[in-house]
């Protein structure tokens, strides 16, 4: 995302742990990092303030239970974070085992998010919170959902489908689904 972000002439910020992860020579003072972390309010208010859009690919690190209470707590900064100093756009990378309301999921669809479930019922849990407060607050979100995953040989990369809910205000959702951003 980063990439194409630049590429396609956006300013960008990006909030990471680790100074040196990210870093792109080309873009020039249109790339700024942010150091901290997504369980400090301040770091989320740094890398959020005077943006137009917040694009997040954030993940749980591991299927454990502090990962819930973090990515609860991360939301709820992103939402407050974003109410007082804008912008009210967010796009967050969901997860098909996410459960959005009113949505009618196939039975195979069905099966397979109480399958993922079990395995990794924390991942869940934790995407799942993210995804409630944030749909329960005042702004615009876009739920993106990798649907598939096919190899793209033209370009030796791995893309994945994706399918969106989107959430324009306070708790509605509705889904579209795209058959496939996948070379065939």
């Amino acid at each position: 995302m980063l990439e194409q972000a630049l590429a396609a002439g956006h300013d960008v910020t990006v909030l990471t742990r680790e100074a040196g992860k990210v870093a792109d020579s080309a873009a020039g003072d249109r790339l700024r990092v942010v150091v901290g972390g997504i369980e400090q309010y301040e770091s989320v208010v740094d890398v959020v303030a005077g943006s137009e859009a917040v694009i997040s690919a954030l993940g749980p690190t591991r299927n454990a239970a502090d990962q819930v209470e973090l990515f609860g707590r991360w939301a709820g900064h992103l939402v407050r974070a974003t109410e007082a100093h804008g912008p009210a756009r967010v796009v967050i990378l969901s997860g098909a085992a996410v459960n959005v309301p009113g949505e009618q999921k196939a039975i195979g669809d069905r099966i397979a998010s109480a399958v993922v479930r079990a395995f990794v019922r924390h991942v869940v849990a934790a995407k799942q919170a993210e995804f409630e407060i944030i749909s329960r607050s005042s702004l615009e979100c876009i739920a993106a959902r990798p649907r598939e995953s096919c190899q793209d040989r033209a370009r030796g990369a791995t893309r994945s489908a994706l399918t969106f809910g989107w959430v324009p205000g306070p708790g509605s959702v509705s889904p579209i689904w795209p058959s496939s951003c996948c070379a065939r």
